[in-house]
């Protein structure tokens, strides 16, 4: 029988993304599976605002192409912090309103 798995919010979001950054003496992170959940879960939702947001006008995230997926990390993290009230909501909702609040499209 499978088990469904709840859905992460932004408490455990946060934990899993300064997880990338809390390195081990041999540079490893010491969860590296909440660090390898975070950053899967950034690079997704970064590649799909990619592929969507030229086709959909009303997507109106503008990531400069030399942003790395460590700095989206970074920011994610920033925006969760700043934002406790929001922590109740999942992750890639939070991750979307991270990278919309720090790349909002110009025009």
């Amino acid at each position: 029988m499978a088990v469904e798995k709840q859905p992460i919010d932004g408490n455990q979001l946060l934990k899993d993304c300064k997880s990338v950054f809390t390195l081990n003496a041999a540079g490893i992170p010491f969860d590296s599976e909440g660090a390898l959940i975070c950053m899967s879960s950034v690079r997704a939702i970064r590649d799909a605002i990619a592929m969507f947001s030229p086709k959909h006008p009303t997507i109106k995230i503008c990531i400069p192409n030399n942003v790395s997926y460590f700095q989206s990390v970074k920011i994610v993290i920033k925006f969760l912090e700043n934002n406790p009230s929001m922590l109740h909501h999942i992750d890639n909702h939070l991750i979307v309103i991270a990278l919309k609040d720090a790349f909002p499209c110009k025009n």
